[in-house]
């Protein structure tokens, strides 16, 4: 017997619908490069959980003010555009 019937079902939320109510909360990997940018193992980890099936993926924590706001050495950070090429395109 199926519990929670509507979880694999559709879920419009204003102008973005989720193929279903499967949520990833954000977790944090570590796999950021030293400087803080993303690297290869972050597409690969992100890309495996959608394959699984995943409705909705939460990118994990990031830094917003190097080095006050880091909880780490491989945390990502999104405090200089430098880091981010290719989202500049």
């Amino acid at each position: 017997m199926n519990h929670y019937p509507a979880i694999f079902e559709p879920l419009t939320i204003r102008r973005m619908t989720l193929k279903n109510r499967i949520v990833m909360p954000p977790m944090g990997t570590n796999f950021a490069a030293m400087d803080g940018s993303f690297v290869q193992d972050h597409i690969d980890y992100y890309v495996q959980r959608a394959k699984g099936g995943t409705g909705l993926i939460t990118v994990e924590n990031v830094c917003l003010d190097f080095p006050m706001g880091t909880n780490g050495t491989t945390q990502l950070r999104m405090d200089n555009v430098s880091l981010f090429p290719d989202c500049l395109d």
